[in-house]
Formats: structure tokens, C-alpha cells, sequence
């Protein structure tokens, strides 16, 4: 199982728990005896579920999550996009749980595949759409039932705010605009998979980059001995070179 890295500091009302006393006993006695140290429980547990039903590898966290024990479950224990599965991830960042988003992130790109068929088809535009009941294989068409409910084709485009929530929160461009090699191995070496098992296929693995480099850096060599260093293919090497993710190398370098 895949472990959700996190850190947060301490949550603290200040005045402390009876931990003699049951959770149910604190759950009724709350509507009379302020206990701000439940509130810091009911904080914890919630961090705890989206932990337990969120890893990154994983599905997203549906109606009942990984908890249902029906084999024909209320609502068909599905994601519901009409507030449900985004209320599941509202807490992933103020939690510091950032991490616990990449399997709705994964389910929004399956979404966005989707749905970009349901769009042309149901509404001949472009783009994606999704309506309010989906499924474990990201159904994007109107569910059956009332339109009251069934037909609500916003369900997308309200997902599609976490994402900026996300960068807004973290901050954090990723790798984006790198060139990459995939797939890629480092001949003959393997290494250990988040999941702890061993593996051998990535991408852009260091040995890829350095062949790379050495032989973009022949090719603009050889161009410039040939009087051919303006050639439009000359400049489309030196542009590739500057997107690989060169280890220690600095952000200005240039390359000749």
C-alpha cells in the first residue's frame, strides 16, 4: 500500500478530552458540554478517511468509499458529481493531504476522455462534459432517473476547479515543459517502485539524457563545420536541449 507522505501541525483547542469517556458518549454530551478537543478528533478522524479511501494508485473516493459492504449499495456507491466527490476532496489541502488528489486528478483526465465523445454526441460542441452520476469507469452520459437530478451536465466543469485550487495551495509547476524519453531504462538496472516491488521501466532515465545531450551536442557541431548552423533543424535541436532536465545544470546555461 502506497503511504500518503504529509505533515501538519498540531491541532490544539486547548482544553483536553476525557479519553475515559467513549466517542459516542462525547458525541451526545456535545450539544450541552463544549468539548473542543472533539472538534480536534473530528478534524483528525476526517484526514483519516480521506487517507484511508485517497492513495495515490488508487480509485477515487465515492459515496461510501472503501467502506461499503453491499454488493448492491445505496446509489450504486458511486462517484456523484453534483457536490459528493468534491466535498471528499475539500479537505485534501487545508489537511495537508495534497497528495490524497491524485487519484481525482486521475479520474478527471479519464473523465475529460470521455466526455469529450458525450459532447459531440449529446450536444454536438467540443470540449468534454460530465454529468451528475459517474462510475468506477467514468461514465460522462446522463444517468437514468428524473431530470431533477440526472441531467446536470456541470458535474466536469466543477471538478475542473480543484485543479487550480491545487496550484494555488502548492504553488508547485511540476515538471511541465521538459522534454522526456518514454518509455526508458537504464540498461540492466532496476530500482524499488513507490509500491516497494522491483521495477525497471520510467522515463527519462539519466543515461537516456546524457546520450541525448552528447549527440544533440554532434549534431550542432557537425552543422557548424558544414556552414549549416542556421538550418531550421539546428534550431529545433538547440531548442530541444534547453527542455531536458539536465541534472546540475544551471537554468542559464548555454549550449553551443
Amino acid at each position: 500500500m502506497n503511504k500518503v507522505k504529509s505533515s501538519t501541525k498540531n491541532l490544539d483547542f486547548s482544553k483536553s478530552g476525557d479519553v475515559a469517556v467513549s466517542t459516542a458518549e462525547r458525541v451526545k454530551s456535545f450539544q450541552t458540554d463544549e468539548d473542543p478537543s472533539f472538534v480536534e478528533l473530528l478534524f483528525q478522524y476526517g484526514r483519516y478517511l480521506l487517507i484511508s479511501s485517497s492513495r495515490p494508485g488508487t480509485q477515487v473516493s465515492n459515496l461510501q468509499g472503501i467502506w461499503n459492504k453491499d454488493i448492491e449499495p445505496a446509489w450504486d456507491c458511486a462517484p456523484h458529481l453534483n457536490i459528493n466527490l468534491q466535498m471528499n476532496y475539500w479537505p485534501s489541502l487545508p489537511c495537508n493531504l495534497k497528495e490524497c488528489q491524485e487519484p481525482l486528478f486521475d479520474y478527471i483526465s479519464s473523465l475529460s476522455i470521455n466526455g469529450s465523445k458525450t459532447a459531440k454526441v449529446n450536444y454536438e460542441a467540443s470540449g468534454w462534459v460530465a454529468h451528475q452520476v459517474t462510475d468506477i469507469w467514468a461514465k460522462t452520459s446522463p444517468d437514468r432517473g428524473e431530470a431533477v437530478w440526472a441531467l446536470w451536465p456541470i458535474g466536469g466543469a466543477w471538478l475542473c476547479t480543484h485543479l487550480w485550487e491545487h496550484f494555488t495551495y502548492t504553488m508547485d509547476k511540476g515538471p511541465g515543459g521538459y522534454l522526456e524519453t518514454n518509455p526508458s531504462t537504464s540498461p540492466e538496472h532496476m530500482f524499488v517502485a513507490p509500491d516497494g516491488k522491483p521495477a525497471s521501466v520510467s522515463y527519462s532515465s539519466t543515461m537516456d539524457i546524457a546520450i541525448i545531450t552528447e549527440v544533440f551536442s554532434e549534431i550542432v557541431s557537425a552543422a557548424e563545420i558544414l556552414g549549416r548552423k542556421d538550418d531550421a533543424l539546428i534550431g529545433k535541436v538547440r531548442d530541444a536541449h534547453t527542455k531536458l532536465q539536465i541534472p546540475g545544470r544551471k537554468a542559464d546555461s548555454q549550449f553551443y
